[in-house]
């Protein structure tokens, strides 16, 4: 068996997942091409109630199941790195992607949303939204998926939380890794 730190041809063995970068790509690729298509394939939906049927059927189950791939392999990619790729990545990994309220009681006092951090909560969320609530009538995708979820906090016990994580900003950072 070979060393976790060396491979026959002499390349190194990242830890965890062996998903191939391809993969990863593609998924991103499809996230992206799913939440831009949203709107012209809504057009296209007005005039048949066939498609329409189809896009209403799967539309928010396809973005939301492709977000989370992205989401999950991202940290899985993340947590293997060593540390001086960590290093490297830190000003990627550290972008912000949207906004988050730690304590729904507070709910005003939003904080910036990292990449690291939106990959937790779309993993963890409990409920995800990605319609436009404010236009509701075009029945497209948005660009911010808003996230709610709990957590422990030490000495004020389970929390609600909100994150905003603005899936172009999400898209691009992803694209980096």
């Amino acid at each position: 068996m070979p060393s976790r730190a060396l491979l026959s041809d002499n390349r190194r063995m990242e830890l965890g997942y062996p998903i191939a970068q391809e993969a990863f790509d593609l998924e991103i690729y499809n996230l992206a091409c799913v939440f831009a298509a949203s709107k012209r394939l809504a057009e296209w939906a007005r005039d048949s109630g066939a498609l329409d049927a189809l896009r209403e059927r799967f539309e928010q189950s396809e973005a939301s199941r492709r977000l989370v791939a992205v989401a999950i392999i991202a940290r899985s990619k993340l947590d293997s790195r060593t540390v001086v790729r960590n290093m490297q990545l830190e000003q990627i990994i550290s972008s912000n992607v949207g906004a988050l309220a730690r304590d729904m009681t507070q709910a005003e006092q939003k904080a910036e949303l990292k990449f690291r951090d939106a990959c937790n909560k779309i993993i963890h969320a409990n409920s995800i939204d990605l319609m436009d609530d404010a236009n509701p009538q075009t029945a497209e995708l948005c660009d911010i998926a808003v996230l709610t979820g709990e957590m422990h906090q030490p000495g004020i016990g389970q929390c609600e939380w909100k994150a905003e994580v603005n899936i172009p900003k999400f898209i691009r950072v992803a694209s980096l890794l």
